[in-house]
């Protein structure tokens, strides 16, 4: 699958609107840990590994986009082809062939999310908790089969931010971008410099 997804941020009229019009799905905290090597080899390929509540590896690679508000990924969880697209050796276990590779976890936060469901999209409200300090943020979402049907995605999201009178002059960051910027300079600055974020 290919998701195809818009951050906004978070303001009162937004979410009075998510509570009248969308269908409230779930309330969860996930914890995430998120995986590179010490030179930062894969996310500034916009590669990035994340191991979710310690128990399932996800890896999402980045698709070429037109609209650079929009984020394109293909999302892995197979962990051979997760390997495979690492470009590693299959050691027989899984976390010891990142080890053997040089790849180790280099964040850890917990997201409070609230998920709900507006016409086809998936709306995610995000509150990240880095200890330090949180940071909120929405994702809207359209998952779609092919690359293909990506622009259809991102004309019907682009059309649902009109409609809610949202500013889309400017990108917020992702989450783990903020705990970059913060907590992590050096390895921000890399994935400035390679023009991911």
């Amino acid at each position: 699958m290919i998701e195809v997804e818009r951050k906004i941020e978070v303001g009162p009229e937004f979410l009075n609107y998510l509570a009248r019009h969308g269908s409230f799905v779930s309330k969860k905290t996930i914890e995430d840990t998120y995986f590179d090597t010490s030179d930062y080899r894969y996310t500034t390929q916009n590669i990035w590994l994340r191991e979710r509540e310690r128990r399932t590896f996800e890896l999402k690679k980045a698709i070429k986009r037109a609209d650079l508000t929009i984020d394109r990924y293909e999302e892995i969880t197979n962990l051979e082809a997760i390997l495979e697209v690492l470009g590693i050796n299959d050691m027989g276990d899984f976390t010891s062939s990142l080890s053997q590779a040089g790849i180790g976890p280099f964040a850890t936060f917990v997201t409070h999310r609230e998920k709900y469901q507006l016409q086809e999209f998936t709306i995610d409200v995000d509150v990240a908790d880095f200890g330090d300090f949180t940071y909120q943020i929405a994702e809207i979402e359209c998952l779609v089969e092919n690359e293909d049907e990506i622009p259809k995605a991102e004309l019907q999201i682009n059309e649902l931010l009109k409609k809610l009178q949202i500013d889309t002059s400017k990108k917020p960051c992702a989450k783990l971008t903020a705990y970059l910027i913060q907590c992590r300079p050096k390895h921000y600055k890399a994935l400035h410099l390679a023009g991911v974020v």
